[in-house]
């Protein structure tokens, strides 16, 4: 993806809930699905008024910046910075401020909605750790909702008994997920590919060696999406299509040089160089690679971060500019 699904052939979930969902981080060509929040209102300036008022300019008092909408900033929004100048000419710009919402619930998500607070989080991180997002965040919100439900398809998997969605685990997965954010912190790809995190939002119900294909699901790409997330004990296992009519089993992730449709097919720290999801002629797990050496896709790095074809260290740049 640049930073976003791209078009995938039949099954073309990826479902990567594994490297990729957690933000489309770390330009990964497989990832990230996650839309933006407002920016703050209402700053307070450095040393002057929060100007709610909507106020001309000089009553936010020597550095505030005058507002004309009359409410307050969110109390329940994180890590918001306050503003460091005023709207004079001359006057230093406002600091940016960290904003995914402030409704106390906001985490709370249910099946079905899981797409409209990765978005909401992910380009609220965009606006404030990105030197240059290249769009406003309701341009990201749009892109990245879009993404998500239509070629990501996690809106309709959440809402399919067989992938075992857990509102539990999403509403933790979803505090720390925006937490990491509001900190610019590169871990938050990682994060989204750990069984803590937003992999783990999904339990499935297949036990291990049951069959996982569904009825259908050569035909309707969700429904094979929702195949491919429906195994538990998903640190363990996950669903490996073995032909493609039928034969697909929750089978043990493999180590290196095992058969692998996605990588939720590999043990943790490996990954499928199966970039079109083939199911004929399966990929074979591979080790990631260490910074400097050749990747089309950040899953293929230890760092799940590419960048100009090369591995490269994780920084807030490389996890949080989703359109670069």
């Amino acid at each position: 993806m640049g930073k976003q699904f791209v078009g995938r052939n039949s099954i073309q979930v990826l479902l990567v809930l594994a490297a990729s969902l957690a933000c489309g981080c770390g330009g990964t060509d497989t990832e990230g699905t996650h839309r933006g929040g407002q920016p703050g209102i209402n700053t307070p300036g450095a040393t002057g008024g929060t100007a709610d008022t909507g106020g001309s300019v000089g009553s936010a008092g020597t550095g505030g910046k005058p507002s004309n909408t009359g409410g307050k900033p969110g109390t329940g929004g994180m890590a918001t910075t306050v503003g460091t100048g005023g709207m004079m000419p001359g006057d230093p710009p406002m600091a940016k401020t960290f904003y995914a919402g402030n409704d106390p619930k906001r985490n709370t998500v249910i099946a079905g909605a899981i797409c409209i607070r990765l978005a909401q989080i992910q380009c609220a991180g965009e606006a404030f750790c990105c030197d240059d997002p290249g769009r406003d965040p309701k341009a990201c919100e749009a892109a990245q909702l879009d993404v998500c439900a239509k070629e990501g398809f996690l809106d309709a998997i959440s809402m399919n008994p067989i992938a075992g969605f857990d509102a539990t685990r999403a509403a933790a997965a979803f505090e720390k997920f925006e937490m990491l954010a509001s900190k610019c912190d590169p871990a938050i790809a990682s994060f989204g590919a750990s069984a803590d995190g937003l992999r783990g939002i999904l339990q499935g119900t297949v036990p291990p060696g049951g069959k996982c294909d569904q009825p259908a699901l050569n035909t309707v790409p969700y429904v094979a999406a929702a195949a491919l997330a429906s195994c538990s004990s998903g640190a363990t296992n996950s669903c490996l299509p073995k032909s493609p009519l039928s034969g697909w089993t929750c089978a043990a992730r493999a180590a290196a040089g095992g058969d692998c449709l996605t990588d939720l097919n590999c043990a943790d720290g490996i990954y499928c160089p199966n970039p079109r999801l083939k199911m004929l002629g399966l990929g074979k797990c591979a080790m990631r690679k260490a910074d400097g050496m050749p990747c089309a896709a950040g899953n293929e790095c230890t760092s799940l971060a590419c960048k100009g074809g090369a591995c490269v260290k994780a920084d807030a740049q490389t996890a949080y500019c989703l359109a670069k």
